[in-house]
């Protein structure tokens, strides 16, 4: 797992690309293709209800940033554009993975029926996290300074969540008959997009 750390400092160094470092192939000539990359890195809060089949009640969640990085697996997030003209095309993917482990907890209920008092759980969560947009552009106006594109394209989400449990201790008597499980949960969508993006270059070009 990537430490802190050395997390929080690659996340700086993409946010420091996003923000003033493209690698931006340009040609000559209106009509000639045009590329740009860029990397970025943001870190925002995250809350919210998470439903699995072997757990009765919802899991609430609400994390912030120092939460969170520190168990980040994986990440990455950048954009492509490459445009011809006054027509052009755009993506962009974020995709994270992340996992905790909790030692002797007592939050979880299964099937509306609480931990007794004697026992505990050992909880393992894992999320794993998507969202790739694809749009199609047209510069409608642009200047020396702004530029302001039509975009129309689609937006995909897939997130996948695990939790994986160990109960430990005395039951004393509870109807719970599996000491040990994994559940698991998927939410996929896709929604069309369309709008308007534009830019503007401050300072000298």
């Amino acid at each position: 797992m990537m430490s802190a750390t050395i997390f929080r400092t690659l996340l700086a160094v993409l946010a420091l690309a996003g923000a003033s470092t493209q690698a931006i192939a340009d040609a000559t000539g209106s009509d000639a293709w045009k590329f740009r990359l860029s990397l970025y890195g943001w870190a925002p809060d995250i809350s919210g209800q998470a439903a699995l089949r072997a757990i009765s009640s919802d899991l609430s969640v609400s994390v912030a940033p120092n939460d969170y990085l520190p168990h980040l697996n994986t990440v990455f997030m950048g954009s492509f554009e490459m445009r011809k003209g006054r027509f052009g095309v755009f993506t962009d993917l974020v995709y994270m993975d992340l996992a905790k482990g909790v030692a002797q907890s007592r939050d979880l209920v299964f099937d509306g029926l609480p931990l007794p008092v004697t026992a505990s759980a050992d909880v393992d969560y894992a999320l794993q996290s998507t969202t790739w947009t694809l749009a199609g552009l047209y510069n409608v106006a642009h200047d020396t300074a702004w530029t302001m594109d039509a975009l129309l394209g689609f937006r995909y989400i897939d997130m996948r969540q695990d939790v994986a449990w160990s109960i430990r201790g005395d039951m004393d008597g509870s109807a719970l008959h599996d000491r040990s499980g994994v559940a698991a949960g998927r939410l996929t969508n896709t929604d069309a997009i369309i709008g308007l993006r534009g830019r503007y270059a401050f300072g000298d070009q």
